[in-house]
């Protein structure tokens, strides 16, 4: 026997998959709950010792069976099971089983397919990523579509995504628990940490792979990747309504898309026709007078910088709804890229034949149409490992470097550090503030102590001696004294690498100083991620905004600190394996360029 479907409650599962391993079946699906997700530790653990010892594979638990239309094969046990689903090309690997049945209405009302369903459940053997590695060289499959609480291994979700882009195929992931409610309820689901939300975006977003909201958005991507794959290029927005098309247009931007100008070739041919205002994107029909909609349309789809369209249409009714829709079929037909019309409210059965007949795919919903277009036009991305020589050892330690070796060691990687001397009295600080220039910053270096603002230990601005020795005298009498030259800027930001589970280690930059985790106006981005990408990720920050903007008096400071980060990265690859994270906050920004006065790097064993 190949597969066994464990349809019994959990206190007797273990032994029935024992029984089943024994007779020789090779792979068991068990649907109960009661494991880790349930925090019964002493059951998970046996189920594993039972995996390993036998060497079944196990579907779940948890979990709600597999479903596969090309074999009508289904092992499941909810309202989706019962039904002879249409055969296509979409896999849905998804951590949820009981989401199965809305998503296949939604796969219906897109008139797309299932190549397989896959509800992973608790993964104590199988997890979404094995089945993503099947599918990646499913003949069946042109779009896998994750539906997961966590990814185990980023690094291998990136190597699937690679895989199957080499075979000419889709990625995308609606990742559950991105606020702290859900994330508590995605735990309670499946005992998998979440992960930090943000990590995740940036990890989606440097891999290229669209990363939805929504059941409905992430149906209705999945369906347009199926039938179109990926478009290079922006939406143009071609709609019966100004409002509609300023409607479109905020939801869009927010959404990351672009909205190309026309060329001006396009523009020529659209003011041929034209009856009154001006001809931009998102284009009114109404300035044509609902007419010559065939070269409008035509004009539009062809320009170079269009990767797609939407149409926003309201209900025109008659011979002039005819004309447009098969104005649009026409000019998809011709030029292969996709127009996805969005009709706020749904259609009437006859006006949703008539577009179908044309070819044109039909939304009825704004907010999904913005998502699926959005990863239509989502570009690759890639997060290969760049080959490097062997660097020279870090320090023998667990933990939290001090802040004198950590600007040590960070300087040799050219990331610029201020100046400093690590003194042991007063004497020898009052002579190192000499040496170093007047006004200076004194900071306490008591062992154990990372926030040494918050303790009092850190004085600024510094001017004589007999300021700075009555300063001394009101810190820790053993501790050693690090002694800065003051460094003056216009901005603070905070720079740094920390590790998230599962994902590895994210470089993070934005606004910084003592009050960074209040601002909380901080990006991520993946370590491996190129650096045109990470510069993306600052312009990206109100940090980013101020330093591009007109009224920031310092334009060294800004290539200053992409220098910074560019040294912090290399760090970063190079040490990958034993850093936990990296603090440099503040890295003061101002005329003298990107300057990191206080750093700290914690190791790990």
């Amino acid at each position: 026997m190949d597969v066994a479907f464990l349809a019994v409650p959990a206190t007797v599962a273990l032994d029935a998959l024992e029984d089943a391993a024994n007779a020789g079946v090779k792979a068991a699906i068990i649907g109960a709950a009661g494991f880790a997700e349930s925090g019964a530790q002493a059951e998970q653990q046996r189920l594993e010792e039972i995996i390993a010892r036998t060497g079944i594979r196990v579907v779940g638990p948890n979990c709600n069976g597999l479903y596969n239309p090309h074999v009508q094969l289904s092992l499941g046990f909810n309202r989706a099971h019962g039904r002879r689903l249409s055969a296509g090309r979409i896999a849905i690997l998804s951590h949820s089983g009981a989401l199965f049945e809305p998503l296949v209405r939604l796969l219906d009302q897109a008139n797309a397919g299932l190549s397989c369903f896959v509800s992973a459940g608790n993964g104590v053997d199988l997890d979404i990523l094995d089945y993503a590695e099947h599918f990646q060289d499913d003949p069946n499959t042109q779009v896998i579509a994750i539906l997961c609480d966590a990814i185990t291994d980023g690094p291998r979700l990136a190597s699937v995504v690679r895989k199957a882009r080499e075979n000419g195929k889709s990625v995308i992931v609606l990742k559950l628990g991105t606020s702290e409610l859900g994330a508590a309820a995605a735990v309670a689901h499946s005992s998998r940490l979440t992960g930090v939300a943000e990590a995740y975006d940036a990890y989606l977003n440097a891999l290229g792979v669209p990363s939805l909201q929504t059941p409905e958005g992430f149906i209705a991507a999945a369906a347009l990747l199926d039938r179109f794959g990926p478009c290079d290029g922006g939406l143009a927005v071609i709609t019966t309504s100004g409002a509609g098309g300023a409607l479109i247009a905020d939801l869009g931007e927010r959404a990351g898309i672009a909205f190309p100008a026309y060329e001006a070739s396009t523009t020529s041919t659209l003011d041929q026709f034209k009856l009154f205002s001006t001809v931009g994107n998102p284009t009114d029909l109404g300035i044509f007078g609902l007419k010559n909609n065939q070269g409008v349309a035509q004009a539009i789809v062809d320009d170079a910088g269009v990767g797609a369209s939407l149409a926003y249409l309201h209900c025109l009714g008659g011979e002039i709804e005819a004309q447009l829709i098969d104005a649009l079929g026409k000019a998809q037909a011709a030029s292969g890229k996709p127009i996805v019309v969005v009709c706020p409210g749904g259609l009437h059965t006859e006006e949703a034949a008539s577009y179908a007949a044309h070819g044109l795919t039909t939304l009825p919903d704004t907010a999904s149409a913005i998502e699926a277009l959005s990863a239509l036009l989502t570009r690759p991305g890639d997060l290969s490992r760049e080959q490097s020589t062997t660097p020279p050892p870090l320090p023998d330690v667990d933990g939290t470097l001090s802040e004198y070796d950590s600007l040590e060691l960070l300087s040799s990687w050219k990331v610029s550090t201020v100046g400093r001397r690590l003194t042991h009295s007063p004497d020898e600080a009052v002579q190192a503030a000499r040496d170093l220039g007047w006004p200076v910053v004194l900071k306490a270096m008591p062992e154990g102590v990372s926030h040494k603002s918050d303790h009092g230990f850190v004085a600024l601005n510094i001017t004589d001696e007999d300021a700075a020795r009555e300063v001394i005298a009101g810190f820790p009498p053993s501790a050693p004294i690090l002694v800065q030259p003051m460094v003056k800027g216009g901005l603070e930001a905070i720079v740094g690498l920390s590790r998230v589970p599962a994902l590895g280690l994210m470089m993070m930059v934005g606004l910084g100083g003592v009050h960074a985790e209040t601002i909380k106006d901080v990006a991520m981005c993946p370590i491996a991620a190129p650096m045109d990408q990470l510069i993306g990720t600052l312009d990206g920050t109100a940090l980013g905004r101020v330093l591009l903007g007109p009224r920031w008096k310092h334009p060294a400071a800004r290539p200053a600190l992409i220098e910074l980060l560019g040294g912090l990265r290399n760090f970063g690859l190079a040490y990958e394996d034993r850093l936990e994270a990296v603090d440099l906050n503040p890295v003061v920004l101002g005329e003298g360029g990107a300057t990191a006065v206080d750093a700290l790097v914690v190791l790990r064993s």
